[in-house]
């Protein structure tokens, strides 16, 4: 939790220098991105997590396909 509100805080900080900066954000720009960042890193993280899984089950399909197509 600690990393997480890091980079919530860095972020944040971020968006804040670029809004003082007249770059041409508002704070909704800024919200949006520090929330599309995120959560998209948290759902590569969750997604590489199930990576041996995936690999598991196109192993399980070939071998179920093998099975489908022997003839009889």
């Amino acid at each position: 939790m600690f990393i997480q509100n890091v980079a919530f805080a860095v972020l944040f900080y971020a968006g804040t220098i670029f809004m003082i900066n007249d770059l041409g954000l508002s704070g909704r720009d800024v919200f949006i991105a520090v929330f599309a960042m995120l959560f998209g890193a948290m759902l590569a993280g969750q997604a590489n997590s199930n990576g041996p899984d995936i690999g598991k089950a196109i192993t399980a399909a070939i071998k179920i396909f093998k099975i489908i197509d022997t003839p009889s």
